[in-house]
């Protein structure tokens, strides 16, 4: 049973230093990245967990981050696991178009780096919507004009 824990821990640490490496040699996406990206999802995929905690702490408070934010990283552990299985088996794919990235940040240290997401375009960025507040009544429709009677 021990063996079967170190050899584990061994092969986790192997594909976790193969994708670090990966990353910071490859800079377009290509299918080199799509692999790189699946190694360290299916390596260091639980680095979801305190990564989605620090992420909701900072934008909602520390309470919130460790309640909200635990649970938010253990689903979000399972989608970087999952994506990683995938981007492993296709990176020779290229799908999603240009080899983006379908999750956000692109590698599981992303949160701890301040990274961006490439799942846009470079240079495309997205405009919030409009709030428009509850006071405020949306206009009525203008009314056909009534024929004049004689």
């Amino acid at each position: 049973m021990k063996l079967v824990k170190t050899s584990y821990c061994s092969v986790i640490c192997i594909v976790a230093a193969v994708a670090m490496v990966c990353a910071t040699n490859v800079q377009a996406d290509s299918a080199g990245t799509k692999l790189c990206r699946g190694l360290a999802g299916v390596g260091l995929g639980f680095l979801e967990l305190p990564g989605n905690m620090v992420e909701v702490s900072k934008e909602e408070g520390v309470a919130m981050g460790l309640s909200g934010g635990f649970f938010k990283g253990l689903m979000m552990t399972i989608v970087r696991y999952t994506v990683g299985i995938y981007e492993t088996l296709t990176f020779p794919i290229a799908v999603p178009a240009e080899y983006r990235s379908p999750v956000a940040p692109d590698y599981p240290w992303g949160y701890f780096t301040g990274a961006d997401t490439k799942a846009l375009p470079p240079g495309e960025k997205v405009e919030p919507p409009a709030i428009v507040p509850f006071s405020e009544k949306p206009a009525k429709p203008a009314q056909p004009a009534q024929p004049a009677k004689r």
